[in-house]
């Protein structure tokens, strides 16, 4: 009869059976049938128990929820992509976008005379879940790629969303000079976390060029912001502290407190709907009760922030101009971008270069782009901001040169304190501002 035991190797000694079950988190008292060598192969061949455990709770938990949201590990759970179809679509199609530009970008470099040494793609966890979402549409090929080798051009498949990245791509290759002189650059390809929105850059994807492998001497930035059949600005969510200035304008200003008194109330409604009724369309008076009184909140609190009679004192004359500017740049982002538009039914992607700073098309080496934007105003003054006439979602704010539109609505089913988002849209912008429409079939 076979005992526990343990055999001497050299100065080594193997486990004995009952040592190997313990690592595995079995049961002191389990029991193994068999001989020696059998009970080994049943510990060895087994998941620890623990770790099994664990594992299935969890898998239940996954297949049982229908909201998996909060059960994700990551700081903004309502971005993540994960390949579960109950993750929001809509994400899901922006993150794929937002892949296929940024490998469109890298392929059409790699045409225009940039060399596979000269780029780099930084394939951190922000890169991994756009590309989690690109790969959840396309299937990709089932070769693994050699992790040895130097960044392989990756195949362009034939989809709505490398189509529209291929010809955005393309047009940005031939507007920018420096994209055209690669010669003693390099570049690194980015795509650029969720939270970078919240700190007032507006972009998805970002191509850095430096004069040297080492990156220590930066030139240019490029970014891109990628819309997936829309054209919304942001999408800034009321937050349990709903001091929007403060988050806005980054501690500068702050919101009233006559203006938090009365969230307050609301949100407390909210509270008191969350415990009636599940979802906000089982709530028919949401929007003489919540919305509209939200609405009418923001369009007081952003007048006495951003506008200032002619005759108010030079000091509040200075602040109003001052939130205005830290206002817009919160909705347009503190960088230059291009705009890229995918656009499904005309098949065709629109390309706005915001050049706000000055900072795109610059010549570069002896090559001019005679055909340069210029540099776009940025607004001075919050001239207007209204409730939309025949609207109780609606704040419509007019800029000099720029008009928006923020529409309230619920981003979430479920009734939570956080799950009311404005849609910010552009309504007028200055005639610098000049889109082009690129046709895929073209």
């Amino acid at each position: 009869m076979d005992v526990d035991r343990f055999e001497f190797v050299g100065a080594n000694r193997r486990l004995s059976y009952r040592e190997a079950a313990a690592i595995q988190t079995f049961p002191r008292d389990m029991v193994f049938c068999g001989d020696l060598d059998s009970k080994y192969k049943q510990i060895g061949n087994a998941v620890p128990v623990k770790l099994a455990e664990a594992i299935a709770v969890e898998v239940k938990k996954i297949l049982t929820t229908k909201d998996l949201t909060p059960l994700l590990n990551i700081e903004n759970p309502e971005k993540e992509i994960e390949a579960d179809r109950r993750i929001n679509d809509k994400v899901k199609n922006g993150k794929a976008f937002e892949y296929a530009s940024l490998i469109e970008l890298y392929n059409e470099l790699l045409h225009t005379g940039w060399k596979q040494e000269q780029l780099e793609i930084e394939r951190d966890k922000n890169y991994q879940n756009i590309e989690r979402a690109y790969q959840s549409f396309e299937l990709l090929d089932e070769d693994e790629e050699d992790e040895n080798e130097v960044e392989l051009i990756v195949e362009r498949h034939c989809n709505m969303f490398s189509c529209a990245a291929h010809v955005a791509a393309r047009y940005l290759c031939m507007v920018e000079p420096i994209l055209q002189n690669p010669k003693g650059l390099h570049g690194v390809l980015k795509a650029m976390p969720d939270s970078a929105g919240i700190k007032g850059d507006v972009r998805d994807i970002d191509f850095i060029v430096y004069y040297d492998k080492e990156h220590k001497e930066k030139i240019k930035e490029i970014g891109i912001s990628c819309k997936n059949n829309h054209e919304a600005v942001k999408h800034p969510r009321i937050t349990e502290e709903p001091d929007f200035a403060k988050e806005w304008t980054k501690g500068e200003f702050v919101c009233s407190q006559e203006f938090m008194d009365e969230m307050e109330k609301i949100q407390n409604k909210i509270d008191e709907y969350k415990g009636k009724y599940k979802k906000w369309s089982d709530v028919e008076e949401k929007m003489d009760s919540i919305y509209y009184p939200i609405v009418k909140l923001f369009v007081k609190e952003i007048k006495r922030l951003g506008i200032a009679d002619e005759k108010a004192a030079h000091e509040q004359q200075l602040k109003a101009k001052r939130f205005t500017q830290l206002f817009f740049e919160y909705m347009f982002g503190t960088q230059d971008f291009y705009k890229f538009i995918k656009d499904d039914n005309s098949r065709a992607t629109k390309v706005y270069p915001y050049n706000m700073h000055g900072s795109l098309m610059n010549p570069y080496n002896g090559n001019k782009n005679e055909q340069a934007v210029k540099s776009i105003n940025m607004p001075e003054e919050i001239v207007e901001v209204r409730v939309k006439p025949k609207s109780k979602t609606t704040i419509e704010v007019y800029f000099d040169q720029w008009i928006i539109s923020m529409r309230l609505h619920n981003a979430d089913s479920k009734i939570t304190k956080t799950s009311l988002k404005f849609d910010v849209q552009i309504k007028a912008q200055p005639r610098k501002v000049m889109g082009t429409v690129l046709h895929w079939d073209k």
